[in-house]
């Protein structure tokens, strides 16, 4: 190519040679005339060393070092772009492989395989917020097979990259889809115990606080203020030695609110048995079962445990735990039949409740009743008996067959109920 250039024989396209100096020039003005002659001539290659001449575009276009590039201009006319020296030993780029996307914590890496075609310059990588080829936008480029890309927690970005070549030339890309990946959100057990000091809490605003707290006092020293304050609290005291400021603040199925002029409301659903369990009454417990046959050929038969908490025979419930120290009552309620005879005259039957602790041998109580026909089908017994907090206990109730009555009679709607009536010191 450098002979190509120097060849005496290739004609230049375009203006040759130089005008003389005009005679009406001073002395002076001749001499500086000659000197820019003689320079021109040497750049031509007109006179002197051929490696002094100059090289135009032409020159390298011609030797195959450069090639033209036709562009528009603003007129609309067509024009010559000179594009630069091309490196004959460069390949195309290559469309690029392996091409993957990894979220972290706040940043999201971006990387593919190295690319072998000869002549690679670096690598472009594109990015956008959805799966969109059209309006992906630049992002940076890398000379590595790796590109971080900051991004900031729970995000969710979409990648394309493309290899350029030593000439500038960009290949394709790697896909019309993007590849894409997602920053992880903090949570609870990115945190270690005390990370977070009372200085980064003291103003605290959440829109949202929920949960079971075995504790939440003495918590904020600034001010707590919340949209939604939910959950079960066993404490909720010196919570705020600011000011707490919620729209509403609800506990199970009560709810604390005002009315807008100021004033307190209470709103409540009810209170059902579970919150009796553990709130109004200390402790309370039922259990409903159906017929149990007590019937008996002769006279005088043998006690049939009809209900019961604490046994398997009585319908199979667990033992009563008295929630709270205090004295508690126990009733029960049921109806005695018998498909096979009307009962009357002096058919009866007898009745017989009993208390146990399970964990006080000494505490144990009864109580009988006798029901004859005349006294009514439907009957009720009861009992009372003190308890300490969390003393468990069974109840039993046990019906027999007393006179008249055949093989086939039985109790119905068994009803028993324990729940605490005065509440220990």
């Amino acid at each position: 190519m450098a002979n190509q250039l120097l060849n005496k024989k290739r004609k230049r396209q375009g203006a040759k040679g130089t005008f003389p100096v005009p005679k009406d020039f001073s002395p002076e003005g001749k001499r500086f005339a000659q000197h820019i002659i003689d320079n021109i001539q040497q750049l031509t290659g007109e006179k002197g060393n051929v490696l002094d001449k100059a090289v135009t575009f032409n020159d390298l276009i011609a030797s195959g070092l450069a090639k033209k590039n036709t562009v528009t201009v603003s007129s609309g006319s067509a024009g010559a772009g000179f594009l630069g020296t091309i490196d004959q030993g460069v390949d195309s780029a290559s469309i690029p492989t392996g091409v993957t996307a990894s979220g972290a914590f706040q940043n999201i890496v971006v990387s593919f395989n190295r690319p072998l075609y000869a002549g690679h310059s670096h690598t472009e990588v594109w990015v956008n917020n959805s799966d969109n080829f059209a309006t992906k936008v630049f992002l940076g480029q890398t000379s590595s097979t790796i590109f971080n890309h900051r991004t900031g927690n729970g995000v969710t970005k979409y990648y394309w990259v493309r290899h350029v070549n030593k000439n500038g030339i960009a290949g394709s890309f790697q896909d019309d889809n993007g590849v894409f990946a997602s920053t992880v959100t903090v949570g609870t057990t990115d945190i270690t115990n005390l990370a977070v000091t009372s200085a980064k809490i003291q103003d605290l605003a959440v829109d949202k606080l929920t949960g079971s707290f075995a504790t939440f006092a003495s918590t904020v020293t600034g001010n707590l203020d919340v949209t939604n304050l939910t959950g079960t609290f066993a404490n909720l005291e010196n919570v705020v030695t600011g000011e707490l400021s919620a729209d509403s603040i609800k506990i199970d199925n009560v709810t604390i609110d005002t009315d807008g002029s100021g004033n307190l409301i209470i709103k409540s659903n009810g209170v059902n048995q579970g919150q009796l369990a553990t709130k109004a009454a200390g402790a309370f417990k039922t259990f409903a079962r159906g017929s149990v046959t007590i019937g008996a050929s002769g006279e005088g038969g043998s006690y049939v445990e009809v209900i019961s908490f604490g046994t398997s025979g009585g319908g199979n419930q667990s033992s009563f735990v008295a929630g709270e120290a205090g004295v508690y009552s126990a009733f029960y309620s049921g109806n005695l039949a018998d498909p096979d005879e009307n009962i009357a005259g002096d058919d009866g039957a007898d009745i017989l409740m009993q208390v146990y602790s399970n964990t006080n041998s000494t505490m144990n109580t009864s109580k009988t009743m006798r029901l004859y026909a005349e006294r009514g089908m439907g009957f009720t017994v009861a009992t009372v008996f003190t308890a300490a907090k969390d003393e468990s206990f069974q109840v039993r109730v046990f019906v027999k067959e007393n006179n008249g009555l055949t093989n086939n009679a039985f109790v119905d709607n068994n009803f028993l109920q324990v729940m605490r009536i005065t509440k220990g010191q």
